[in-house]
């Protein structure tokens, strides 16, 4: 797919708060999607590279967008300020010094790959390459293509894309009908991957999608506390039952894969490096032949 047609479809995202609107919009792009890209795509979709649970960011501040704007259009890093200063939106910005530019025809998986390559460089001389690499890629795009792949950098492309109605939308377009949502949602809950969710579904539909289960290395996700205003409205629901207080603590999800060990949040975050004494402790189970399968513990 070209970058050009997913950066159309943002536009008329970006264009609606209506959820049904938003849903049909999705659920038409994801007809047009192939099975290698529509993960990039939903992951995109929501300002991301990768799921949470990779801890995978592009870490790019305003201050090296700019200088990669001001290498791409050359011009001086100080235009490119003071223009920003008057939009507020360096997306938009990006789309005014651009203007006139046809672009280079890119895709979609030629901008995600070198999105996904910049997030990964890392070590001596890093902000440079990545300051080069981001400066090539907006020198290749269309005004409107350079809008997105600004704010995406930034973290601020907040098309308002949801999960349920990324599910709802691939329900449809790729199992043919919105009722099977309730299958990719139990997929998702075990996976905490809509990329995954997308690609499975694509390839081999509800068979496929039901055969995703439970794996070492992705977090299931956190079934969450649902708020009442008060205790009569908890016993009305649920019936009778036990009430204790609750402790303040962090809810941990561990995951270990032969001497590898993981600790995901109840947001899904890895949070390994936080618990020593936790990676410590369920080494020493293995060898003690404890339990070791993903679960969640508070």
């Amino acid at each position: 797919m070209r970058f050009q047609d997913l950066v159309t479809i943002f536009e008329r995202l970006e264009a609606t708060t209506k959820r049904l609107e938003m849903f049909e919009i999705l659920a038409e792009l994801f007809r047009q999607t192939t099975p290698d890209e529509i993960a990039p795509i939903i992951y995109m979709s929501q300002g991301n590279l990768l799921p949470a649970f990779h801890g995978l960011e592009l870490g790019m501040s305003e201050k090296l967008l700019t200088r990669a704007l001001a290498q791409a259009t050359q011009r001086a890093p100080e235009d490119v300020l003071a223009h920003f200063k008057r939009t507020g939106d360096l997306g938009t910005t990006a789309e005014a010094l651009l203007a006139g530019r046809a672009g280079a025809g890119l895709t979609v998986a030629r901008v995600y790959d070198e999105l996904l390559r910049i997030a990964r460089t890392s070590g001596e001389g890093s902000v440079e390459k990545k300051l080069c690499n981001l400066s090539d890629l907006l020198s290749l795009a269309s005004p409107i293509e350079a809008k997105y792949i600004a704010r995406f950098v930034l973290g601020r492309l907040r098309l308002g894309v949801g999960d349920a109605t990324v599910l709802e939308a691939l329900a449809l377009a790729k199992l043919g009908s919105r009722e099977f949502k309730p299958d990719l949602e139990r997929a998702y809950n075990l996976c905490s991957d809509l990329g995954r969710i997308g690609e499975v579904a694509s390839k081999g539909g509800r068979e496929a999608i039901a055969k995703i289960a439970a794996q070492v290395g992705y977090p299931i996700r956190m079934a969450l506390s649902e708020r009442v205003p008060g205790p009569e409205e908890i016993i009305a629901k649920i019936g009778r039952c036990a009430v204790e207080p609750k402790l303040d603590g962090f809810r941990c999800q561990i995951h270990k894969d032969g001497e590898r060990i993981e600790i995901f949040s109840r947001n899904l975050e890895r949070t390994t490096s936080m618990f020593p004494d936790l990676v410590e402790a369920s080494n020493a189970s293995a060898s003690m032949g404890w339990r070791t399968t993903p679960r969640s513990s508070r």
